[in-house]
């Protein structure tokens, strides 16, 4: 619970809304999931060295709109 407060309070800063918006605005990406998978990346918020917290941020990324 404690590191989705985290990823929360860091997708929630004005920098890196400004960065999600980023993302799509650039329309590289044909879905959520690939959204998702960018932030992730980009914040490198992950479970384990390979498994990224798509969930959390794409739930956070769909209340956003660009």
């Amino acid at each position: 619970m404690h590191q989705q407060n985290q990823i929360k309070r860091t997708l929630a800063l004005p920098d890196s809304i400004e960065v999600v918006r980023a993302l799509l605005n650039a329309e590289a990406h044909k879905n959520r999931a690939s959204v998702s998978k960018a932030v992730c990346q980009h914040f490198n918020f992950s479970d384990a060295p390979v498994a990224h917290k798509s969930g959390v941020a794409s739930r956070h990324c769909a209340n956003w709109s660009a």
